[in-house]
């Protein structure tokens, strides 16, 4: 969905003026109709900016469903793997796809360090798949895997943000 900037809140809200400086002129001698009119116009004008998509898209993680060409990827471009299983019945899943993978900090300091792949434990195939290989049995359950798909370590259940990139980073360094 493409976003849309602020110019087009100020073009509604001018338009908004003009229709509402034309109502004043009309309906002058009546202040109790100008004043709900008003309401009313607001109130349209409002429904309007919000339901037609005046909004800008958040980032968001690079979430892939190919868990394959991460790996052939992952080769070329030296990067590892964060692979996220998860089941449409996990409310962890859920209020961590709500909160952890959309924190700035987040998608900004590890968004591009990693190649993230996203998939269904019960209904995708190589999430099934990925699922037994790893012997996942707890949801969310993210999987760091290195260039050839080997195992570096995972968290299971939800993670804040902060404990996210923290754990990944001393996985990632290994043993002092």
């Amino acid at each position: 969905v493409a976003s849309r900037g602020l110019g087009d809140v100020y073009k509604r809200q001018a338009m908004y003026n003009r229709i509402i400086q034309g109502i004043d002129i009309e309906y002058r001698g009546d202040e109790g109709f100008q004043h709900a009119f008003h309401r009313i116009a607001f109130a349209a004008l409002a429904v309007s900016v919000l339901s037609s998509g005046c909004t800008t898209s958040a980032p968001s993680l690079p979430w892939r469903p190919d868990f394959e060409q991460a790996l052939l990827d992952s080769q070329a471009r030296q990067k590892l793997i964060l692979t996220y299983l998860y089941t449409d019945s996990c409310t962890y899943c859920k209020e961590m796809e709500a909160t952890t993978f959309q924190d700035p900090l987040l998608l900004e300091e590890m968004g591009d360090h990693y190649l993230w792949v996203k998939l269904n434990a019960e209904t995708d195939p190589v999430g099934s798949r990925l699922r037994e290989q790893f012997l996942v049995s707890t949801y969310p359950t993210i999987v760091l895997t290195d260039y050839d798909g080997s195992e570096i370590d995972r968290l299971s259940g939800y993670v804040k943000a902060s404990d996210f990139k923290e754990r990944i980073e001393a996985f990632v360094k290994g043993p002092d």
